[in-house]
């Protein structure tokens, strides 16, 4: 998600603010300023006034009102707060930041204070969320980060005023969380879910209980009125994907463990709330069944013995089942913990993340038997070529038949890169070769579902695909067409599509079309700042197109985890009337999550990118 983070929010007072917040959790405010560098008076080298420097003046609930409450920071000044526990990240921004200006709230009217800000997990580390320009509000999701602890605010040389920026106060506007006590491999994103309904068949409203993100980390927390957990509903379930692929320990011991937050720490006989657990290598179809569990403190699980040997898994799945228990709102996602942490698979996986997931437009040409008379009744669901494939001797593809076609399409844009694409995947009992088992099949693709481009003739069985065998130089397709070929094939009732598979990493969304043969014209446009990174994830070659409010200087940067520059990927004029594209080699990077930056005079956007080698 992009977003402008130059933020002109004008704050009427912290009871306004207090009032806009519907839930039942307190404000939260900075608690601890420290680290405070005193900065200078604009075009001198004399430090901002002593009564403007006491950091005192920056914790606890900002006052916002025509006082001396603040602290300067002048310009090369910063300072850094702490929170009393921690902030979690919620849907839209999560801290406000206050500054005091005697005139008014508005950037401009009276000078330009602008700040950068920086948020941090262990208060030593910090990843930029953006800028503000007098009062201004910051989403911690631009950090990557789950949660923070604290916030570092440093006043910006495009600042106006005599000293810069002066700070009142930080709050968390949905309040501080008790910090996670355990980090060794907890759930860091929602992957998917869906919320379910009350028992009653009424829609849950409460918004302590309908934030999805509050099934990340681990507070532990089932004491009175804790809200630290989202409620799957009847029928609700929630996907998490953790921090790396799940470790074991090859027994039968527990692996995995679930949090669940039912106030008073009732037992499941007096309260019982039921779930299934399950896992995945990408959060998609094969899942794992690990079982159905009864709420209570204590929810272990092992995956040894229900995943194959070796297969790297990394997504959770947890569905309430309502037939054995009936709460009000059924089960309460607290978090999940790998037990023995998570480490990385450096090896590529022989399927990719993403599959065919519709049939385009309905197209399915059901073909006839070699004979002519028709195909079994089995054989003919399109909805079989979908998905994650089986690839086992089961009727779960559907048959093309002698005339027959289908047209598959994904959720997003598949890029081509080097070396093959896609994998066709075609089940024939008994898994045979082609030479004595002949079906073969021809496949085309599209960017916009009308003109098609053939990329592999008289492919037999399993196949791969080059997006590059197409007659013209392809960026990326969104449909793949495959049609039985009649004149080669053998078999009874031709070729049989299992499914479609894409190799080099997942489908990327977020991209339209505008006479696609020539160009991609990406979702930035509709953004003010913004940029994205693909594919995501990236083995080696790795693009960032980027666009601006206006022509002008820009910096894009890549960050890693930790904070440190890896990478300036552009520094020089953007225009504002194009997507600026850059080419990066990532083959050097080590696998993991990277923070982009870039820079303009209107703010900073912030994107993340994984690379997997």
């Amino acid at each position: 998600m992009m977003k402008n983070k130059l933020f002109n929010v004008a704050i009427f007072g912290v009871a306004m603010l207090a009032a806009s917040v519907t839930n039942a959790q307190q404000l939260c405010y900075g608690a601890t300023a420290r680290d405070y560098v005193v900065g200078t008076k604009k075009g001198s080298s004399e430090l901002v006034d002593l009564n403007r420097r006491d950091i005192t003046k920056a914790e606890g609930q900002p006052q916002n009102d025509n006082t001396e409450n603040f602290v300067s920071l002048g310009y090369g000044g910063s300072i850094i707060i702490d929170f009393n526990g921690a902030v979690l990240d919620h849907p839209g921004n999560d801290i406000t930041i206050i500054e005091t200006s005697y005139a008014s709230n508005d950037c401009n009217s009276d000078g330009i204070e602008r700040a950068n800000i920086e948020v941090s997990q262990d208060g030593i580390n910090f990843f930029p969320v953006g800028q503000v320009c007098r009062n201004g509000s910051v989403d911690i999701a631009d950090s990557g980060l789950a949660y923070v602890t604290a916030i570092k605010i440093s006043n910006d040389d495009s600042s106006t005023t005599f000293d810069g920026y002066d700070v009142d106060g930080v709050i968390a506007i949905a309040g501080c969380a008790e910090v996670p006590t355990r980090l060794g491999c907890v759930g860091i994103d929602v992957f998917d879910y869906e919320q379910g309904t009350l028992a009653n068949g009424g829609q849950i409203t409460d918004p302590i209980r309908t934030d999805p993100n509050r099934a990340l980390a681990v507070e532990n927390n089932r004491s009175n009125g804790a809200a630290n957990f989202f409620s799957l509903g009847k029928n609700g379930w929630i996907i998490i994907r953790m921090g790396g692929n799940i470790m074991t320990d090859g027994t039968s011991a527990p692996d995995l463990r679930v949090y669940e937050t039912t106030w008073g720490n009732r037992p499941c006989s007096s309260y019982p709330e039921y779930a299934k657990v399950e896992v995945s290598a990408d959060g998609l179809a094969p899942w794992y069944d690990l079982g159905i569990v009864c709420q209570g403190p204590d929810i272990r699980l092992d995956l040894d013995g229900a995943i194959p040997a070796g297969l790297p898994v990394s997504f959770v799945r947890i569905s309430n089942d309502s037939t054995l228990g009936n709460t009000p709102d059924f089960f309460d996602v607290d978090g999940v913990e790998a037990l023995w942490g998570c480490g990385t698979d450096d090896t590529p996986p022989t399927r990719g993340g993403c599959y065919a997931t519709c049939v385009y437009q309905d197209h399915y040409v059901q073909g006839t038997k070699k004979n002519g008379q028709p195909i079994s009744p089995l054989r003919i669901h399109p909805e079989k070529a979908l998905g994650a494939p089986e690839n086992n001797d089961t009727i779960n593809f559907v048959t093309l038949g002698y005339g027959g076609s289908i047209e598959l399409c994904f959720d997003g844009v598949v890029f081509n890169q080097d070396g093959d694409d896609l994998q066709i995947v075609e089940t024939s009992f008994g898994s045979p070769e082609c030479e004595n088992y002949k079906e073969y099949a021809d496949v085309s693709v599209s960017l916009d579902g009308l003109t098609w481009y053939p990329v592999g003739n008289a492919v037999c069985l399993d196949a791969s695909i080059d997006i590059s065998n197409a007659p013209l130089a392809l960026p990326w397709i969104r449909y793949v067409r495959i049609t039985n070929n009649d004149l080669l094939s053998q078999t009874e009732d031709g070729y049989d599509v299992d499914g479609v598979v894409v190799l080099n990493g997942d489908c990327t969304p977020g991209i339209v079309r505008n006479n696609p043969s020539t160009e991609i014209v990406s979702s930035l446009q509709a953004n003010a700042n913004g940029v994205i990174a693909w594919p995501n994830p990236a083995k080696t070659d790795l693009n960032f197109s980027f666009n601006v409010v206006e022509t002008g200087e820009a910096t894009l940067e890549l960050y890693n985890t930790n904070g440190q520059l890896v990478a300036k990927l552009f520094s020089g004029q953007a225009s504002d009337s194009q997507d600026n594209t850059v080419k990066f080699d990532a083959s050097q990077l080590s696998n993991g999550l990277y923070i982009s930056r870039l820079t303009t005079q209107d703010g900073i956007t912030t994107g993340k990118v994984m690379i997997a080698h």
